[in-house]
């Protein structure tokens, strides 16, 4: 009998380890199976953790070494124009210093090229919903600008020396071992078109009615998007999250599809209102958000997937969440146009170009 009590208790005591010997003590699975159950939801939240942080300093050690310095105003408003208030103190200050010329009062509709285009509904929807919809390219001006894409050369994730032609990409990352998520083109002022667009009066109209102030033009942005496997840090740098641009005290986009753009092709998402109510954690904090928090906090009815054919052009607040769907099927081409109170240089897609450099994959 008292051996048996014996053999009971040691085999008990066999059993009870602390968590650092689970693993070497038990071989039947048990506090294996426990033990992963235990850490998987600890590891996720810390990975979750560690890439949010590491998206945070990267944008914050981005803006210091940019413009701490070289750029102080720019700074300065990266870090104060988040906040509602100071946006429209200076709004205020600046509507009330600055002479409007009164041709972008009232375009004369002879010389826009968006004839139909309605400015005061467009001006509701945007104080409204910070979106509107129907700002539309001709066909011909939109061939036109897709001529100068193909003929002009890109360059991939935007860096001056991966350029190359855009029939070539896939030539130019397999050759090179490179992967291209992206490809912009530089300098895209010596586009006759792409001035005239930029310059339009209807477009100024707009800019200048919902800034309270003559618009500035604070950068141009012509670029293919392409379907790469991205790491978080690289969506993160690529606008594949939800996020708000802060490039002003108020700035304006004005997005213009160059190819077909459906539920495949990357179509751009916007955040219905976002640009008037927006998470506190999100105007402190400024970094990207997941889906699952945009529709949790805003509501999915809020959220606006734009899809349409080449031509398609929409206007936005920049300060609106919004995000590029991922390009799964077709490349997709688009033109930015951005508007604001004021040129920080920061924008702007001129380089010079001894520094632009074509691809060598032979």
């Amino acid at each position: 009998m008292k051996a048996s009590c014996h053999a009971d208790h040691s085999r008990l005591m066999s059993n009870v380890v602390t968590s650092g010997e689970r693993l070497r003590v038990r071989a039947d699975g048990r506090w294996v199976r426990r033990c992963r159950f235990v850490h998987k939801p600890v590891k996720l939240v810390l990975k979750v953790l560690f890439e949010h942080v590491h998206m945070i300093l990267y944008r914050e050690a981005r803006d210091f070494c940019k413009g701490f310095y070289s750029n102080p105003r720019w700074f300065l408003m990266r870090k104060i124009g988040r906040f509602e208030r100071v946006k429209a103190l200076v709004g205020f200050c600046r509507r009330h210093v600055r002479v409007v010329p009164p041709s972008q009062l009232a375009p004369d509709p002879q010389q826009t090229l968006f004839k139909e285009l309605d400015i005061d509904r467009s001006l509701d929807a945007l104080e409204r919903d910070g979106l509107c919809l129907g700002v539309n390219l001709p066909l011909d001006v939109v061939h036109e600008i897709v001529q100068f894409a193909h003929q002009s050369r890109c360059y991939g994730n935007g860096k001056p020396d991966w350029g190359f032609f855009h029939h070539d990409k896939q030539e130019a990352a397999k050759r090179c071992g490179l992967k291209f998520s992206t490809a912009d083109y530089f300098n895209t002022s010596e586009s006759e078109v792409i001035r005239r667009v930029l310059n339009d009066p209807a477009l100024l109209a707009i800019a200048r009615r919902y800034l309270g102030a003559p618009p500035v033009h604070q950068g141009t942005r012509l670029r293919w998007s392409y379907g790469a496997e991205l790491s978080e840090l690289e969506k993160y740098k690529y606008s594949r999250m939800f996020h708000y641009d802060l490039d002003d005290y108020k700035a304006i986009k004005f997005f213009f599809y160059l190819t077909d753009v459906d539920m495949k092709t990357g179509p751009h998402v916007c955040v219905r209102g976002s640009h008037k109510t927006k998470r506190f954690s999100h105007r402190v904090l400024r970094g990207r958000c997941s889906d699952e928090e945009v529709s949790k906090y805003y509501g999915t009815d809020k959220v606006a997937v734009i899809c349409g054919p080449a031509g398609t052009g929409f206007a936005e607040d920049a300060f609106c969440m919004h995000k590029g769907l991922a390009t799964i099927q077709e490349d997709r081409l688009v033109l930015i146009l951005e508007y604001a109170l004021r040129d920080y240089g920061m924008q702007h897609d001129a380089v010079d170009k001894s520094r632009l450099r074509g691809l060598d994959c032979a």
